[in-house]
């Protein structure tokens, strides 16, 4: 099986996973210097800092998906009547752009619907275009191909696998606390911690 890579880009720490199907391969976990995010935005210091962990922890695989904090994001919870599958999609964008605050034209989409007797349940996330394209360039740069990307409080409420209650994760330098209802994250915090600044490194 194809070896894949497990990013989550945090504020502060990031953090990488190498699987060969369900077996870990790899770890590592280092602080981001200063400068490499900006609003949402890499900077090659991020690039620096993927492909250092990457040599650092012998990671071979060539793929990518990464889990991204909420800086230039939207998502919006919403309910739909229940219409004809060939008309759910545009019904969802058209609702979409009118609920997030973020031009058409700048932000890309994604969401998930789920029908149920009264119509459609739909999370809807919304990021802003031109953050995505450039975190996929720096990551790339870095020598990985990004095949999926999500927001951190989707990937960890999916990952759980828990249906109703508070998630927290816990890193280093931050951590995330979700709150999770029906499986879908209604809101989450972003701790961070004020630790002394310390250089970074890879830790297993």
């Amino acid at each position: 099986m194809t070896r894949l890579c497990a990013i989550d880009l945090g504020a502060r720490e990031l953090k990488l996973l190498e699987v060969d199907g369900r077996r870990l391969i790899n770890h590592a976990e280092v602080l981001l210097p200063e400068g490499a995010l900006a609003d949402g935005m890499p900077t090659r210091l991020l690039t620096a800092a993927v492909r250092g962990a990457l040599e650092a922890g012998t990671f071979t695989s060539t793929r990518a998906r990464v889990a991204i904090g909420e800086t230039g994001t939207a998502f919006r919870d919403f309910r739909l009547p229940a219409l004809r599958q060939s008309e759910l999609s545009r019904a969802v964008v058209f609702e979409g752009r009118r609920q997030v605050p973020m031009a058409a034209a700048d932000v890309y989409f994604a969401w998930h619907a789920v029908r149920d007797p009264n119509g459609y349940a739909v999370y809807l996330v919304a990021a802003r275009r031109e953050m995505i394209d450039a975190l996929v360039a720096a990551i790339g740069a870095a020598g990985l191909q990004v095949e999926h990307m999500d927001l951190k409080p989707l990937a960890l409420a999916r990952g759980i696998g828990v249906s109703d209650g508070l998630v927290l994760e816990w890193g280093a330098a931050e951590a995330t606390l979700v709150l999770v209802v029906q499986g879908r994250p209604r809101g989450s915090t972003a701790i961070l911690s004020h630790l002394p600044p310390r250089r970074p490194g890879r830790r297993h």
